[in-house]
């Protein structure tokens, strides 16, 4: 009762038989077998395994597999649920059992990563998705009390559909080092709530070329993990303009302005 969905096209596991399963670009090694099926899941986000309504998966398991069949799932709900209302409870496939008749807070990602200049722009919003994956509505709220982080909206409905919430920085209020931050997200009566998202910023100084280093190498030489190396407008050429060389520092190094009025001329 396995769903494969980020296997490669062709792989094969050596000796196994897969039954009752979902397979991406199907499967025939040993001896292909009709209780498989080689579609969509529908995962509630491409890091959660939770089925969504409509699932291929839902009730697509078998109630008597070998070796026995666990009385839970992973998140320790009954494993055998009529989810598909057909009158007749069938296991799904995969680790968690679909039950339309309980709500589940799900949210796309637990960890954003910003990284910014001291002085320079703030860092391009990101977006977190929340969403119940089983049937019916739910209300959600995010509580945080962080000065220097922004999120829009704090309050939402969600169903099967997935609600984005923009999570914005001011940076100005940062000096150069690392910064965390916790927003908690709430859905009174729904399973899986609540759910904490981890927020973390680099700030790293801002060198300039050639305003503060006449090629692009000496500000890479003088930079630190996080700093960012930030080229103005014109060509570069000749030492220190090409071959360039990181030495292995977690540093960013991009134009001003854009590709189109900034070159490295080789």
């Amino acid at each position: 009762d396995d769903i494969f969905s980020g296997n490669a096209q062709g792989m094969e596991l050596s000796g196994a038989t897969v039954s009752y399963s979902n397979v991406r670009w199907g499967w025939s090694y040993p001896y292909p077998s009709g209780s498989n099926i080689s579609i969509d899941p529908l995962f509630t986000f491409e890091n959660d395994g939770h089925l969504l309504p409509g699932s291929p998966c839902i009730d697509a398991g078998t109630n008597t597999p070998t070796g026995g069949l666990s009385e839970t799932d992973l998140d320790g709900n009954p494993r055998v649920v009529d989810g598909d209302s057909d009158g007749k409870a069938t296991v799904d496939m995969g680790a968690f059992e679909f039950n339309s008749a309980v709500s589940r807070l799900a949210i796309s990602d637990s960890e954003f990563t910003f990284s910014c200049a001291k002085d320079g722009p703030n860092p391009e919003p990101q977006v977190l998705q929340i969403r119940n994956c089983n049937g019916g509505n739910i209300d959600w709220e995010i509580i945080e009390n962080c000065p220097w982080l922004n999120v829009s909206p704090k309050i939402g409905t969600s169903s099967g559909s997935p609600s984005s919430v923009i999570i914005t920085l001011d940076a100005n209020q940062l000096d150069i080092g690392s910064y965390q931050a916790d927003m908690l997200i709430t859905s009174p009566g729904a399973a899986g709530s609540p759910q904490t998202v981890h927020v973390t910023v680099k700030v790293g100084r801002l060198l300039s070329v050639p305003q503060n280093f006449y090629t692009i190498q000496k500000a890479i030489d003088d930079a630190n993990n996080g700093d960012w190396v930030v080229v103005a407008d014109g060509t570069y050429t000749g030492v220190g303009n090409r071959d360039i060389d990181f030495r292995g520092k977690a540093i960013t190094v991009h134009s001003q302005n854009g590709p189109e009025t900034c070159i490295i001329d080789c």
